[in-house]
């Protein structure tokens, strides 16, 4: 999640090559998506009303991990036995499938859940 997409896929382009540009105009998302969807650069327009600004937010660093899960609903319904919820919001269209994201219990981060696209 970065401020000036542009500056960092230019750094990205230099790096990776060029990548697929991807948007979801309806929340305002607009990606930089490089190694068939390994690397993303993301930035949001501004703040997105019933999402969670920590999704949406760009901070410093790695803003999140991605994993790939067979079952979202399933997966969810996992982790809510073990106390982790779901960021408002969530689950929702994302670039690749249905995602939700979840603080991480260990670390705090955010992890983001990707059921995959058929």
């Amino acid at each position: 999640m970065v401020e000036d997409l542009e500056a960092a896929a230019r750094a990205f382009d230099a790096l990776l090559g060029p990548p697929m540009i991807r948007s979801i105009p309806e929340i305002g998302l607009e990606a930089r998506v490089y190694l068939g969807g390994g690397v993303e650069v993301l930035r949001f327009a501004g703040e997105v009303e019933g999402i969670d600004p920590r999704a949406t937010r760009p901070r410093p660093g790695v803003h999140h991990l991605a994993v790939r899960v067979q079952n979202l609903s399933g997966c969810l319904a996992s982790l809510a036995q073990d106390g982790v919820g779901v960021l408002q919001g969530f689950p929702r269209p994302g670039l690749h499938g249905r995602i939700a994201f979840v603080e991480d219990p260990v670390s705090g981060g955010l992890l983001e859940l990707v059921e995959a696209e058929a």
